[in-house]
């Protein structure tokens, strides 16, 4: 039996970063999110109520969103924000708004309900959350909030039926496998104009196509006149089909993203924050092909949010080696998972992201036009893909 090994601990003279500050002129929670990215702020100066009670959120949000809070990965840090703006601005609503956290009582969080409003479920399960690590709140109100409690809406939620269910799953692996043709025959293009394949004299039109593509791949564009594509890209179908032709669309990754959905059972949150780092228990020895890659599922609670995910090609189509020529495994999270770490790489190097998830957007990223941007997320983008497939949302 092994022994393990010795936990990483601080280095000698380490001092946690400040994450709370409150003074006459702000009032913020530096975030520090799970995943390892940069710290983000949390504002609740913007929050209508009394300063007082501002410092007294903040105390809160500083402890869900610490190492031991449920709120740890960046996205649902910042929804702290939204949820307390919500709640203070019915606070300020009121004829007498509470200036102090002692005047809080349990008529403001009954008051709260009454309101309403369209996220009202969600805001009362957040608020207990949020506000338990807040200091000293006063006993009616902490009861009260304690076994709050919203009646579901009258309209039942449907899920999709087997049939719509598996045509979305259908159009999500003819869109991956499409995609890996048209990546494969555009790197197959790019490979034979830089080795002298292709004649400028020979087969212009080629050559210029080919051309365009190894401008696009080294400079995450195409060539332009200002703010106009040249008249070359014209030729060639425009920007978005010469950059199509060496990386993954948005669309394109959603399906990867909602075939992984399905194939792993996780909720969004774990698949969406796969990365690129993963081991090989089959050693490329001739077994099954398996990949353990590690996930993040903060429901878990903190100390078990942290899980390793095996992931295996078991009954698949096709083998690994497919990839590179466009014929992928898109029945198991295995082959799913590898032709992403494929497909995705130019892009993902392009944008400096280790993402799983990553592709060109027409409408470029931060750093410029045309840069490949990551992490297709959202409740708006797994829609979209039912809508695609000709499924109701």
């Amino acid at each position: 039996m092994s022994a393990g090994r010795r936990a990483a601990l601080p280095r000698t003279g380490y001092v946690m970063p400040q994450r709370l500050f409150i003074s006459e002129h702000e009032c913020r929670v530096r975030l520090f999110p799970e995943d390892g990215s940069g710290p983000a702020n949390i504002d609740l100066s913007v929050l209508p109520v009394s300063a007082e009670l501002r410092a007294w959120f903040a105390g809160a949000v500083a402890g869900a969103t610490g190492p031991g809070g449920p709120r740890r990965s960046l996205s649902s840090g910042l929804d702290t924000l939204s949820i307390l703006k919500r709640f203070t601005r019915f606070l300020a609503s009121l004829e007498q708004p509470p200036q102090s956290p002692d005047q809080l009582t349990a008529a403001h969080v009954s008051g709260f309900i009454v309101a309403g409003g369209a996220a009202l479920r969600r805001d009362v399960a957040a608020l207990r959350s949020i506000l338990r690590f807040a200091q000293g709140p006063p006993a009616g109100f902490a009861a009260r909030l304690a076994q709050a409690s919203v009646p579901r809406a009258d309209v039942p939620t449907v899920s999709y039926s087997p049939a719509e269910y598996q045509q979305i799953i259908t159009d999500a692996r003819s869109q991956l496998r499409s995609a890996a043709t048209r990546i494969a025959a555009g790197r197959a293009e790019l490979t034979a104009w830089r080795t002298g394949l292709i004649g400028r004299a020979a087969d212009p039109a080629r050559w210029e196509a080919a051309m365009l593509l190894d401008h696009a791949d080294r400079h995450g564009d195409v060539p332009r006149c200002g703010n106009r594509q040249t008249l070359a890209v014209d030729r060639a179908g425009g920007g978005p089909a010469i950059m199509g032709r060496l990386h993954l669309t948005y669309h394109e990754a959603v399906a990867g993203f909602v075939l992984l959905l399905t194939l792993t059972g996780h909720n969004h949150s774990p698949v969406a924050g796969l990365t690129t780092t993963h081991s090989r228990p089959d050693g490329h020895a001739g077994g099954v092909p398996s990949a353990l890659v590690e996930m993040v599922k903060p429901r878990r609670g903190s100390r078990r949010a942290s899980m390793s995910q095996a992931l295996q090609q078991t009954g698949g189509e096709t083998g690994l080696a497919g990839a590179s020529a466009g014929r992928i495994d898109v029945t198991t999270a295995f082959g799913v998972y590898t032709a992403l770490l494929d497909l995705a790489g130019p892009a993902r190097a392009r944008c400096g992201s280790d993402s799983l998830f990553a592709y060109w957007h027409y409408a470029g990223g931060p750093d410029g036009r045309g840069v490949p941007r990551r992490d297709p997320q959202g409740r708006a983008g797994l829609l979209g893909a039912a809508r695609r497939a000709g499924s109701r949302p």
